[in-house]
């Protein structure tokens, strides 16, 4: 009898355990009474230049925003991602069931970023700077019922990473792609999406105050002459009416002057570039 208490006692607490693990860790966005539809959000770099680097970093906070302004938070395990210029593979970050409706797009942040050139894989990553850690993508998409919605983000590692002040910023430019009614293979974290439809296609970039603005790619910091305060150059004054004017020595003057303003150094500042629209409607 004691071991049948035992056993009960056990069997009980290793449910309880097992639905806490997955109440915390990977429930859903819908709950049991909601009409739900599978919904998938995955990563991959998108084509371009091969390069000898790796770009990665963490992702977090992911909430999907509804029509109607709401949001539905979506918890997921806090993991990195990592993007090789080489390799356009997609990388799975979520796949769940969530309410259907449609959706105006979503908010998640990134952590963390880190540059490693690839052929120094056994040295320790650089630290890099982010401009905003919130990426908010305004994209309709629709999760529909016993059907799978997938959202991919190509992120582009051209030309993302820039300089100011000595220090590395990473601007991420981010393709969406959204799909109705596809199907997802899916080894391990590595996933292939075919067929469906194409529902919306668009591009965000991350402006320097850390905005994310559609159709847009953030320009380098560049440089340009600072203008001088304007210098006035001294005229001769005549000391008497009966004084005759130098006209040699005056003539060496404005000479002087002018050679002083040609070759006074100016100082550099810095210029943001243009901002665009932050959304496409």
């Amino acid at each position: 009898m004691t071991q049948t208490r035992l056993f009960l006692v056990t069997f009980i607490s290793l449910c309880l355990l097992g639905y806490l693990v997955h109440f915390l860790f990977f429930r859903t966005a819908s709950k049991p009474w909601e009409e739900s539809g599978h919904f998938v959000l995955a990563f991959r770099t998108a084509p371009g230049p091969h390069e000898d680097f790796l770009l990665s970093f963490g992702i977090d906070d992911l909430k999907l925003l509804t029509e109607n302004g709401k949001s539905e938070t979506v918890t997921i395990l806090s993991r990195r991602v990592t993007l090789n210029p080489n390799n356009s593979t997609l990388t799975l970050v979520l796949d769940t069931e969530v309410p259907t409706g449609g959706y105006s797009g979503f908010v998640f942040t990134l952590k963390s970023p880190e540059l490693q050139n690839s052929w120094e894989e056994d040295t320790a990553p650089n630290a890099v700077t982010l401009a905003g850690e919130t990426i908010h993508l305004s994209v309709p998409y629709t999760i529909a019922p016993n059907v799978t919605s997938a959202v991919i983000l190509a992120f582009e590692t051209q030309n993302v990473i820039k300089n100011r002040d000595g220090k590395h910023v990473f601007l991420p430019v981010v393709q969406i792609e959204t799909r109705s009614n596809t199907t997802v293979t899916q080894t391990g974290d590595m996933i292939e999406v075919t067929g469906g439809t194409i529902l919306h296609s668009a591009t965000f970039g991350m402006d320097w105050d850390g905005t994310m603005r559609y159709n847009f790619r953030a320009k380098n910091v560049v440089s340009e002459s600072k203008v001088t305060q304007k210098t006035t150059v001294p005229l001769p004054v005549e000391s008497s009416p009966a004084t005759s004017l130098d006209t040699s020595s005056t003539t060496k003057q404005l000479a002087t002057s002018s050679a002083d303003i040609a070759s006074s150094s100016d100082s550099e500042i810095e210029i943001l570039e243009e901002t665009g629209s932050t959304t496409p409607y």
